[in-house]
């Protein structure tokens, strides 16, 4: 199979819904419903604990310092809440995004772990910076930019699932010239990654929200009406990336562009330290996948 032909069989593993993961519904049926005009708490409540594993993951994110609680939340009542309706449904997503490839990603290189970690580093660095700057003419809430990181490798992440042995090309190449799995990828198909993800943001019925998200986060200056937003998540990737944090086990240049570095107006000590706030709370979170 040639490489371009190699590409198209991915490209279409990647659109069909047939394709990708069986998983529990109920995070996708949680965010429709928090969309609707006429939500009722009742039944969002009801939604919620019939599914064990989101009634867990949502307690303890309503129960977590991030939330600024001196007590942990024990009834979904009280999460719905403390986190809002906006809150809760970003929160879903990323909750379910995480399950996707946890528990689907078992045949190949890839570390469920360090994807899980990954994901928590960038949603706290970026949500941290989201607030410190200000919305900046966005409308995203802070917990959105949070989720927004937690998703923001589905991309790669969904290779390991898909076609796994293709996967293992990309990390051996990475891995042999200590680049990004992105580089590597793109080294081998001669196609970016972030082309394939919005196929399949779109096959999965993910919010649109998030559908922007998985479609610039590599090049936000594509997207100058979310570029705020969005230039958090690609600073917060590319210093995971260069801290040991990214998906890869070793570090790489840290690289963003000027447009980006000038969006992200934060004294470099500050930036030390949201950086180092950010690595321990990975950790606390984290503790089984922890560098």
């Amino acid at each position: 199979m040639t490489i371009q032909v190699e590409y198209q069989h991915l490209s279409s593993l990647y659109e069909s819904a047939g394709s990708l993961p069986q998983l529990p519904k109920s995070p996708l049926r949680l965010s429709k419903m928090l969309d609707s005009t006429d939500s009722n708490p009742v039944e969002i409540e009801r939604l919620i604990l019939s599914d064990p594993a989101l009634t867990a993951g949502l307690l303890r994110s309503a129960s977590s310092v991030y939330h600024a609680r001196t007590r942990p939340v024990t009834t979904v009542r009280e999460a719905i809440m403390v986190l809002g309706f906006r809150s809760l449904r970003s929160m879903s997503i990323a909750l379910w995004t995480q399950s996707l490839i946890v528990e689907a990603s078992r045949r190949s290189f890839f570390d469920a772990g360090r994807f899980t970690k990954n994901g928590s580093f960038v949603g706290y660095l970026s949500s941290t910076l989201y607030r410190e700057l200000g919305q900046g003419g966005s409308n995203w809430t802070a917990e959105e930019v949070y989720a927004g990181g937690v998703l923001c490798n589905i991309s790669m992440g969904l290779l390991a699932v898909l076609h796994p042995g293709a996967f293992d090309c990309v990390y051996v190449l990475a891995r042999d010239n200590h680049w990004t799995l992105e580089k590597a990828f793109y080294a081998r198909y001669e196609h970016e990654i972030a082309e394939l993800g919005p196929l399949a943001a779109h096959a999965l019925g993910l919010p649109e929200l998030f559908r922007a998200i998985v479609e610039h986060i590599h090049y936000p200056q594509n997207a100058m009406d979310l570029f705020h937003p969005l230039a958090c998540l690609n600073f917060s990737r590319s210093v995971a990336d260069a801290s040991g944090f990214g998906l890869q086990r070793w570090p790489v240049e840290f690289v963003v562009s000027g447009a980006v570095a000038d969006e992200i107006a934060v004294p470099e000590e500050r930036i030390a330290e949201i950086v180092e706030e950010t690595r321990r709370h990975t950790i606390l979170n984290c503790p089984a996948s922890a560098a």
